[in-house]
């Protein structure tokens, strides 16, 4: 008890020790306290039994007990009276002080108890007033939901959606529209990924941040600005969900139908899985609707019929199953439609009630059936129709061949036969033409020249004969030209023609079309060519200086050329640009030369050929080496505007992407 210093000399510190953890009652309780507290004499001075000082005197209260019962002059030994004297001081000064620190201890042991109760008190009381928010909370959404369940559900989307409605969310609300849109998308954020997967977080789940600012800005690959996240109008209703692109994974909730004023929902290009929804029939005012990309599943869904103000519908590269459902005649509204790349079957002749339509991209399903004249005969609005890699049969209907508004027909990949019409309609609309992949006969219409602004023309892969018609030449915007793999075309020369095309035409293609007699040295007036396929065909000579003078090229095809002779000309490996070069099957000689500084992405030649830097090369026993049929023949998509991305050569080999890379 000694070494417990004196508690009066540290009251002055005592009382702020209390002050930061005490609420201000108990402040002023223990102060209080602590004053009524008295102050003890001080203890006598304790002296050493060899201290030859002054002679105490032995009623000084100051002189020691113990160095009066350790002198060791007997002469001085204190009486009785002294003893007492000094056994009444030292119950004072031991007893007393241990007592005063044992009283401010309990002191502080009932206010900590004390201020721990009040602590308690005070987070029950918050803890109910958070369960009472939250209540509020669930009791609304409960008479929205059409199926409250997931809302009790620890965990869920719903139930975290709602926690952070009432317990995160600070910005006010004046609405139960708001309060709903708020909350329905936070469950989506919740559904979806949002806090591990989401590259971007858009803003999502700022708590203090107006739903109506949740997004950012971005630029496409031309640098144009878009934006991505939530749209609002005036009124701060939502009225656009883009999500493109943004790694959201799972499923779509239901409560992505709380946006009565929505117009625009896209998620494209995530990976979203499961069923839609059924209750999106309920957003009346949606105009485009776009979740291709994704692994959605299932049948088209009936209801799709319901939303009769959709203009776009876009459900590509997914996996739907099932045939078209009937309902989808009611979307009147509706101009763009895109089932492709889907698991769909049956036959298509629903759409011939759709004539509203403008464009309709149905390719790499299962479809199969007729196609007539009469399907597309009223489709005057019809700009892009795609319906190639499909299992249809009959003839290219006169009918699509004629209307006004027409840009875009691809029907490649498809089992079309007959002959194609020789009265073709003038046009100064149809740009692209796909029907490779065929078993289409007859002729090459010489009314071609008709489609005055045709840039793409392929017919590769059909049964075409007669000569190439001259008038292709007529068709000055020309920039591809694929008749590849037609063997009954009659043989013949390089057709002299296409020096009219020399600053138009990029690709050309007469890859095994009986290609007869040498490379001709006008060839170098095609100076926009990137991609030339001579390949398997009868010509002869050598490789003109000529190419050299195409300073574009990227691919050049002159395998399986047997009457290929000679060396390859000097200046070759100027070619900066070249890319391909495939020399297999022919009979030049030599080296590769100076080809090998050139950075090659295929190089193929003979195996005689001395060519160090060939990526690969061919023996003479090996009959099947290289022999793909269309190599550079491609797949044109209407995601990329029907617009060439890249080259496939062969298996195993990655796609060289074009020069913009777009």
């Amino acid at each position: 008890c000694r070494s417990i210093p004196n508690l009066s000399s540290h009251r002055a510190q005592l009382v702020p020790m209390i002050t930061t953890s005490l609420s201000p009652s108990l402040i002023q309780s223990a102060t209080e306290m602590l004053r009524e507290f008295p102050t003890p004499p001080p203890p006598p001075p304790q002296r050493s039994i060899y201290d030859k000082g002054d002679e105490e005197d032995p009623d000084d209260e100051e002189a020691s007990y113990d160095d009066l019962m350790l002198t060791t002059d007997h002469d001085q030994l204190p009486n009785v009276e002294e003893v007492k004297a000094y056994s009444y001081v030292r119950p004072y000064s031991s007893r007393r002080l241990c007592t005063v620190p044992i009283m401010v201890l309990s002191a502080f042991v009932v206010l900590a108890i004390v201020g721990v109760g009040t602590l308690i008190a005070v987070v029950v009381k918050e803890t109910e007033e958070q369960e009472s928010e939250l209540e509020t909370t669930l009791k609304l959404l409960r008479e929205y939901a059409e199926d409250p369940s997931p809302l009790e559900v620890k965990h869920s989307p719903q139930r975290r959606a709602a926690e952070w409605m009432a317990f995160k969310s600070t910005v006010e609300i004046d609405s139960d529209l708001t309060f709903l849109s708020r909350y329905a998308l936070m469950t989506l954020y919740y559904a979806t990924g949002g806090e591990t997967s989401w590259a971007y977080s858009l803003g999502f789940a700022e708590p203090d941040t107006n739903h109506c600012e949740w997004n950012s800005l971005f630029r496409t690959f031309d640098d144009s600005p878009f934006e991505m996240g939530i749209g609002c109008n005036s009124r701060d209703e939502v009225t656009r969900i883009r999500i493109d692109g943004n790694r959201l994974h799972g499923s779509l909730p239901p409560e992505i139908s709380y946006f009565p004023n929505i117009t625009i929902l896209s998620l494209d290009d995530n990976n979203l899985e499961g069923e839609l929804p059924s209750r999106i029939h309920k957003l009346s005012k949606l105009r485009s609707f776009s979740v291709g990309y994704n692994s959605f599943e299932g049948t088209l869904p009936t209801w799709l019929g319901s939303l009769t103000d959709l203009w776009t519908l876009i459900f590509s590269n997914n996996e739907f199953h099932g045939t078209i459902p009937s309902e989808i005649v009611n979307m009147t509204s509706l101009r763009a439609l895109a089932l492709d790349d889907n698991n769909l079957k049956g036959e298509i002749s629903v759409f011939e009630d759709m004539p509203w339509l403008s464009k309709l991209y149905l390719e790499d399903n299962s479809f199969t059936g007729t196609l007539t004249s009469s399907l597309f005969e009223w489709f005057n609005n019809l700009t892009a129709i795609d319906l190639s890699d499909n299992m249809l049969v009959g003839n290219v209907p006169r009918s699509l061949l004629r209307l006004p508004s027409l840009r875009v027909i691809d029907l490649h990949g498809n089992q079309l036969t007959g002959t194609l019409p020789e009265d073709l309609p003038k046009s100064t609309s149809l740009e692209f033409v796909a029907l490779h992949d065929n078993t289409i006969q007859g002729n090459i219409p010489t009314a071609i020249n008709r489609f005055e602004a045709l840039t793409h023309l392929d017919m590769s892969s059909n049964r075409l004969n007669g000569a190439l018609p001259s008038e292709l030449a007529e068709l000055s915007q020309l920039e591809y030209l694929f008749l590849a793999n037609n063997t009954a075309l009659e043989s013949g020369a390089i057709p002299e023609f296409l020096r009219s095309l020399s600053s138009s035409l990029r690709e050309l293609s007469l890859k095994n079309t009986k290609r007869t007699g040498s490379i001709p040295d006008w060839i170098e007036e095609l100076t926009a060519l990137e991609l030339l396929d001579l390949d398997h065909n009868a010509l002869t000579g050598e490789v003109p200086s000529a190419l050299t003078k195409l300073s574009g090229l990227r691919f050049l095809l002159l395998n399986r050329n047997p009457g290929l002779t000679g060396r390859l000309p000097e200046g070759l490996s100027d070619l900066e640009n070249l890319n391909l070069l495939l020399l297999d099957n022919t009979n030049l000689k030599g080296h590769a030369g100076d080809l090998c500084d050139l950075q090659w992405d295929i190089l193929v030649a003979d195996c005689s050929f001395d060519c160090p830097c060939c990526t690969s090369c061919c023996s003479e026993d090996d009959e099947d080496c290289n022999d793909d049929a269309v190599i550079a023949s491609y797949d044109p998509i209407y995601e990329d505007r029907f617009i060439r991305d890249e080259y496939h050569f062969f298996e195993g080999y990655e796609p060289i992407t074009t020069r913009s890379g777009n």
